[in-house]
């Protein structure tokens, strides 16, 4: 009877060390099969450290009518870029150009001492002088034809 157990227990280390070699090599097996890993191409070359970042190319101006209930109307060109700014031509007849300034949400441009502010969110505008709201307030542009 001893000799059956002792049998019997190399029969199983046997076939688990056999089943598990199997396993490696089907699993090698699989590896040199898989395709090789792609290597990307940068499209520029990379900039050597210590060098300057290069300007923004500025892209097309874009221009906006917004038009205001109170029967005001503002139109703004939009130019991006380093000197990223907006040009607008108010109903009154002034011609401003006023600097991009930071924003949380939306577009935000503003004379350096914040005495005009122009605000500009998707299709609606505002714009505030000397910290209070103008005639050009609820302003909106005019939805795209089909």
């Amino acid at each position: 009877m001893k000799w059956c157990s002792t049998h019997a227990r190399i029969v199983f280390w046997s076939l688990l060390i056999a089943a598990g070699v199997g396993l490696l090599v089907f699993l090698y097996a699989e590896r040199a099969n898989a395709p090789a890993p792609v290597e990307h191409e940068l499209s520029a070359p990379p900039t050597p450290v210590g060098t300057p970042p290069t300007a923004v190319s500025p892209a097309a101006p874009i221009t906006a009518t917004f038009t205001c209930p109170s029967g005001a109307s503002v139109t703004a060109t939009f130019h991006s870029g380093d000197d990223s700014h907006v040009t607008l031509t108010l109903s009154d007849g002034r011609t401003l150009s006023v600097p991009q300034a930071l924003s949380a949400s939306g577009a935000r441009y503003a004379t350096p001492d914040e005495s005009f502010v122009f605000w500009n969110k998707g299709d609606s505008a505002f714009i505030t002088e000397g910290g209070t709201t103008t005639v050009y307030t609820d302003c909106v542009t005019a939805p795209l034809p089909l």
